[in-house]
């Protein structure tokens, strides 16, 4: 039996808008038509494209805070 080795063609995304573990979501065009999907950076080719940082200032981070702050009422009584 002969073995035969595929090389993958990674893919080239316009931009990455976000990462994960493992992966990155990629914005790509196909027909003309731009779609975001999550792909596994293996299979990317991000060869001089700005990547976006881990520790940037990101609204989707959740606010860090005490147990009391937590617990504690917004509301006051007048």
């Amino acid at each position: 039996m002969i073995e035969m080795a595929v090389a993958m063609q990674r893919i080239r995304p316009l931009r990455i808008a976000a990462k994960r573990q493992r992966e990155m979501m990629a914005i790509i065009l196909q027909n003309e038509v731009e779609f975001a999907e999550w792909i596994d950076r293996d299979n990317l080719d991000t060869d001089g494209m700005d990547i976006p940082d881990d520790n940037a200032d990101n609204n989707s981070q959740l606010p860090i805070m005490t147990v009391e702050q937590h617990l504690s009422s917004p509301w006051t009584n007048e």
